[in-house]
């Protein structure tokens, strides 16, 4: 699922809390919080939530990582089945 040429984000342990984990990947940072129920770069602008991460580090469309995280939970979402109004 995720891209195996790029080294994976590891969690920097010394500098994480209780409410914030700090992951690095060379010279990106991300802080996932729990209380503020997101996360952020410490080094920018970015922030959000985990549908727009997962679109950020795989470079991917908003639908694409939703797709993504649901493989990674092991969710899926059942197909609508088409109905037509009544006159149909």
């Amino acid at each position: 699922m995720l891209r195996d040429m790029e080294p994976r984000f590891a969690i920097d342990v010394r500098e994480s809390t209780r409410r914030a984990m700090k992951y690095r990947r060379g010279s990106e940072i991300i802080i996932a919080t729990h209380d503020g129920r997101g996360r952020f770069d410490p080094l920018g602008d970015e922030k959000g939530h985990v549908f727009s991460l997962m679109s950020r580090l795989e470079r991917v469309g908003f639908h694409e990582g939703c797709q993504r995280i649901a493989a990674l939970i092991g969710l899926r979402p059942p197909v609508p089945a088409w109905q037509g109004s009544k006159g149909d």
